[in-house]
């Protein structure tokens, strides 16, 4: 008998996938309900006006069995608690939530830039960004040029190329760090703004020495009480890895290495939960280089009967007819290949291949 398990978050499909992969009939509910969503099993949309809170009623009309969370719902820890208490949490509870996804918390653990609170004084000659303390996939994310407000922090800016580090964190076993991805952030060829998240290319390789570095990181998470998957953002600087945000959940590269191992990550979740082993010691590996793009809407657009977005290169395919205001997702892009620049390349021809008309 297949058993249900409830995915909620501003995005559930790529959760889905692992999910019915791991053997699981997933209830989704998200914001978008796309076409590829759907086909999984049943979903339910949340209106965007209702986001977040109007998840925890859409959550008693799903049937019964336990849920898990993907991005955005890691900064509304009551919403994490009231879904909770009808059903069993695989993932981050709220308590840990508030620990972990506090920066200034945070920092007293891990390596991360300068911060300055509302009302902190700002140290000259430094570029500083504006960040929400509840922001996601770069939301909200700016240069500092006029004061903050309490919804807000500081977050002094470090040069260098962003990264992502995924890992699984044990009750009974040392955090295993799953590998490593650089990230596409404000990409212009894929309509993005400015600091907006909007992909992903790996694993890559990595040497000892980050390799070391990261599994601290991840150790130290598992120690304040993370369980499952759990992402990491990162610059590497010349004085080590600057960790820039904490992600407690199912993130967006999970699928990359999904794709690239040939696992089913929420398999390995679900037995952590279940067993108290995650059962990762002797997955394979892979060579192969994956890339997913998120393309953005230049401009608002009703979905057209003829979209070019089908077949294995397009996930998160929008219902026909929707309309996509501009700024906002329009479709998620993937490809492989042997080296990371090969791969951005033919995400990059992808994109202008299957661009809105």
């Amino acid at each position: 008998m297949t058993r249900t398990l409830l995915i909620v978050g501003a995005s559930g499909r790529a959760a889905a996938a692992s999910a019915v992969r791991a053997g699981w009939q997933p209830v989704v509910i998200d914001l978008f309900a796309d076409e590829d969503t759907r086909a999984m099993g049943p979903v339910f949309q949340c209106p965007l006006e209702e986001y977040p809170h109007g998840f925890i009623a859409l959550a008693e009309r799903a049937p019964p069995g336990p849920w898990m969370y993907t991005g955005g719902l890691e900064n509304y820890p009551e919403v994490v608690r009231a879904i909770s208490r009808n059903r069993e949490l695989f993932g981050v509870g709220p308590e840990v939530l508030k620990l972990v996804r506090d920066p200034f918390e945070l920092s007293e653990f891990v390596p991360m830039p300068a911060m300055r609170r509302f009302r902190e004084p700002i140290v000259p000659g430094s570029r500083w960004l504006r960040k929400l303390l509840r922001g996601a996939g770069g939301f909200g994310i700016d240069d500092l040029t006029s004061p903050l407000d309490e919804r807000e922090y500081a977050q002094e800016f470090l040069d260098g190329d962003a990264h992502s580090a995924l890992f699984l964190c044990s009750e009974r076993w040392p955090a295993e760090l799953i590998g490593v991805c650089s990230q596409l952030v404000g990409e212009r060829w894929l309509n993005a703004p400015r600091f907006r998240y909007c992909g992903n290319i790996g694993p890559l390789p990595m040497e000892d020495g980050l390799a070391v570095e990261l599994s601290s990181v991840g150790e130290v998470l598992r120690r304040m009480g993370v369980r499952g998957l759990a992402g990491i953002d990162f610059i590497r600087t010349r004085n080590g890895v600057r960790v820039l945000d904490v992600n407690p959940r199912y993130t967006a590269s999970v699928e990359l290495y999904e794709r690239a191992f040939g696992v089913a990550l929420i398999g390995h979740v679900v037995s952590e939960w279940f067993f108290g082993d995650p059962e990762l010691k002797d997955r394979p590996r892979s060579t192969r280089i994956c890339g997913k793009a998120i393309l953005y809407a230049e401009r608002t657009f009703a979905v057209p009967a003829d979209h070019p977005w089908r077949g294995p290169d397009f996930a998160d395919i929008p219902t026909l007819g929707s309309v996509i205001p501009a700024g906002q997702p329009v479709v998620t892009l993937f490809a492989s290949a042997d080296t990371e620049p090969e791969c951005r390349e033919r995400l990059m021809e992808l994109a202008r291949a299957s661009a809105p008309r």
